[in-house]
């Protein structure tokens, strides 16, 4: 299922609660420490690209590069080139960085308000597909941001898939490249957090995906807020959001948002729905305005463990920040170690991630 996209909004500030997950895993707890991040350490989104005109994002863009079928682009050439490393197909991107690191000061705050940001485009139109990623793009893309030493990568992106019936050698060899590739990036020193995906599939048994499901990555599900889209708020609760995927596989949960009722997003929601879901810094790209890296840029809401992803990256990035030293595994154990439970492990595997706590600052 792909992610849900609400109207994007004129002018919201972190002030006025919107920015319901951002509260959840307890980041101004961090920032009123002084926690905010630097360039230091850069958290790697490998996505649709970085819209680095957005005035909340632009300050913390510290590189961009694309990789497609048709060649790759190092740096922010958006006029020559076998593609753009400016978004020109999705704003997808454009959000989930927000959502780690938008600066203080305009519409929406990230996690890590200081933290560095690299811009990877791996998406273009694949025939029969639509705007997708071809695994060897997203795994050049890798490649490059661990050999450049950035501290995190997040990847709010990956199938699903089972084992079973006549593609399990093709699936096993599939699996087996990206876990390569995955282990080389760990190796080098790099925590990745992805999504688990929006199929509201059980992940046990056969069923895998990729590349949230791979040994070492932390796999992210999202979560949803009742009965208010605030926190906190008198009553307050977290559900697994309906459409994400659950089970033992999932390492972590963040806020994905859902549309304000339980189990389901249709016709009955309520008028507010959209303010259920992630609040972040959007754009509205196309190949013309592209060209120039000068799209309109603005706010919306998605929802999907793609937006429950960045939470988590945020946070390992401030981490990371504090003590540069801790290896990827050490990194996404403090996570767990130090996440809220939540009661079912199936449904939010080991908890909230919990910025305050994995600070040692409760």
């Amino acid at each position: 299922a792909a992610d849900v996209a609400a109207p994007s909004a004129t002018a919201f500030f972190y002030q006025t609660g919107e920015l319901w997950g951002i509260d959840r895993v307890f980041a101004p707890t961090a920032w009123e420490a002084g926690i905010t991040g630097s360039h230091d350490t850069v958290v790697a989104v490998i996505d649709t690209g970085i819209a680095w005109n957005h005035p909340d994002l632009g300050s913390n863009v510290v590189h961009v590069a694309c990789y497609t079928a048709a060649g790759a682009v190092i740096g922010p050439d958006t006029t020559s080139g076998p593609c753009n490393p400016y978004p020109t197909e999705s704003d997808h991107g454009t959000h989930v960085a927000g959502t780690v690191a938008a600066n203080f000061g305009g519409g929406v705050v990230g996690v890590g308000p200081n933290l560095g940001l690299a811009g990877y485009n791996t998406f273009e139109f694949i025939p029969g597909c639509g705007v997708c990623s071809f695994s060897s793009s997203r795994w050049l893309a890798m490649i490059d941001a661990a050999e450049r030493g950035f501290d995190v990568i997040n990847m709010s992106l990956g199938s699903f898939a089972a084992y079973g019936g006549g593609n399990t050698s093709g699936l096993a060899t599939f699996v087996a490249a990206d876990n390569r590739v995955a282990n080389f990036v760990i190796q080098q020193g790099t925590t990745i957090v992805a999504s688990a995906g929006n199929s509201g599939a059980n992940l046990n048994g056969t069923n895998i995906n990729i590349p949230g499901g791979l040994p070492g990555i932390a796999n992210i599900g999202a979560t949803g807020i009742q009965p208010a889209p605030r926190f906190p708020f008198p009553g307050s609760f977290d559900i697994r959001a309906f459409y994400s995927n659950f089970g033992a596989a999932v390492t972590l949960s963040a806020p994905g948002g859902d549309c304000g009722q339980i189990g389901t997003c249709n016709a009955n929601r309520p008028a507010n729905w959209f303010e259920y879901l992630v609040l972040s810094s959007v754009v509205a790209p196309n190949p013309t305005c592209g060209a120039t890296a000068s799209c309109p840029v603005g706010y919306g809401w998605k929802g999907g463990t793609s937006m429950a992803s960045p939470h988590v990256a945020g946070v390992a990035g401030l981490v990371i920040d504090e003590n540069p030293g801790l290896t990827p595994n050490q990194v996404v154990s403090i996570l767990r170690r130090t996440a809220e439970n939540l009661g079912n492990r199936q449904d939010f595997g080991h908890g909230m991630v919990n910025a305050a706590a994995a600070l040692g600052l409760e």
